[in-house]
This record gives structure tokens, sequence and C-alpha cells, in this order.
């Protein structure tokens, strides 16, 4: 059978549809690229684990890395198994399981007591933005040492440079970056400019981690400070490490948040 053309609108639907009609490798016409859903477990161990040097990130990834840069999102092969050592302790259940308990329990408790509120006054609920708000302020507590106090001001920034990068990330000239002749003028600086403001929050949070000092004596170091630590003093790993706190901001965040948002 030929590709099967999957329809946005209906992309959940779709992909279930694949499964059942076509099997657990199935060929989809999306992107203008040649893509194959893989559906058994088997096969997605042997795709990302077992033979993952044998499957590149692609097209896609390069629109994202535009953003993100080259953190664990977007980077491939050594480069890619150096980051992930370095992030890997902040995910150990040595103290860090707990530690991240404690901020998710108290920010799930103010998702509760936004959701009561709501239900007394008969104020709709968006589910979606209130998961959204859920992860954010967690990956921002828990992984990257923000203050409760700052979370606000922070998710509205970031509110505001997405609101700029979506309509470019969601037409197809995401994958032409760099930016063809025949981009206009107007379309290349305000890309720039919003690109510019988002890596340039990420930066403020290092400096800012950097200014308090990083995790008081006995506490149970983040996300960030590790990636401080491996920095250490080499300037020329200052912008891998906004990559990473940019990654964790934004692909952290999103995955998580709409995989909450189906569960509702």
């Amino acid at each position: 059978m030929g590709p099967r053309q999957i329809q946005p609108h209906s992309l959940l639907d779709e992909l279930l549809a694949l499964l059942e009609t076509r099997g657990d490798i199935a060929r989809v016409s999306r992107f203008c690229l040649p893509t194959f859903l893989v559906s058994h477990p088997d096969g997605i161990r042997h795709v990302l684990r077992d033979n993952a040097g044998n499957y590149r990130k692609g097209a896609f990834f390069r629109s994202i890395a535009l953003l993100q840069g080259q953190g664990l999102l977007t980077s491939e092969g050594e480069d890619w198994q150096r980051q992930r050592r370095v992030a890997q302790p902040a995910f150990r259940q040595d103290g860090h399981a707990a530690a991240y308990g404690l901020v998710m329990a108290e920010e799930a408790q103010g998702i509760v007591t936004g959701w009561r509120n709501a239900a007394r006054s008969g104020e709709p609920i968006n589910v979606v933005a209130w998961m959204h708000r859920l992860t954010f302020r967690i990956a921002a507590r828990a992984l990257l040492g923000v203050r409760p106090d700052d979370l606000d001001d922070l998710g509205r920034q970031l509110q505001e440079v997405g609101a700029r990068l979506r309509p470019f990330l969601a037409s197809g000239i995401a994958g032409t970056w760099p930016p063809a002749k025949w981009f206009p003028v107007g379309l290349h600086r305000r890309i720039r400019h919003a690109v510019a403001d988002y890596h340039a929050i990420a930066q403020r949070l290092i400096d800012e981690r950097i200014s308090t000092g990083r995790g008081e004596s006995g506490q149970t170091p983040n996300l960030m400070d590790l990636l401080l630590a491996a920095q250490g003093n080499q300037r020329d790993k200052a912008r891998q490490l906004r990559d990473q706190v940019i990654t964790f901001i934004g692909a952290g965040v999103e995955t998580t948040a709409q995989a909450l948002s189906w569960a509702w």
C-alpha cells in the first residue's frame, strides 16, 4: 500500500487507525518526507536503543535546533552521549525524587485550588492551559531552581516569545533556515529578534543562578547546578549550557503538558 495522508485535526484517531489497518510499521505522508510510524515496543527499542546509530533525527529537528540549539533534544552521537551523562544524575532517585516530589505536590495542590475556585464561580477551565502552567512551574522550580515568586513573570515572557515564533514553526518555512534569498526582510528580522529574546531569557536564568549561588550546602543539586558544574570556567561551553536550559524549558514542558492534557 502507498503512504497514507494524515490530517492534523484528527491526528490521534488517524494514528490508531494506521495501527489497526497497517500493523506495527506503517508509512505515512507528512511534511513532504517519507515518514514511518513504528508502534510495536520491539520496533521502538530497535530504532531508539539497539540501532540508534542508524537513525538520524533528520530535517524536522533542524528547525527545532534554530530555537533550542544543540541540547539533548537535537544533538546526536557522541555529543548526545556526553550531554546525557552530565544530566543523568539529576534524574536519579537518591535524593532527587523526594525533592522533586515535594515540588510536584505543591504545584498540583495549586491546580486543585484553582479548579475548586473555578467550580464555585462557574468559570470554564482550559485544561491545556492549566497543564502547561503545571509542567512549566514544576520544571522551572525542580530542574532549574527558579524561585516560585519569579515563575509568573517568566511564564509571561515565554508565552510572548512563543506567540511570535509559533507561526514560523507551524509553516513550511521552518525547514529552510537559514533564510533563503526570497525571504521577506521583515519576516527574517522578526524571526531573528524572537529567537534572540528566547535565548536571552534562558541566559538570564543562568546568570541569576550563578549570582545567587548554586544549591546551598547540604541541598541536592538540581539540573542547573550539574550543568554549571560541568561547564566550570570553560566559556566555550556557555552556549551549550544555554541550549540545555532552553531544551528543558521548551521541549520538556511542552511534551509533558500535551500528554497530561490528553489524559483528561
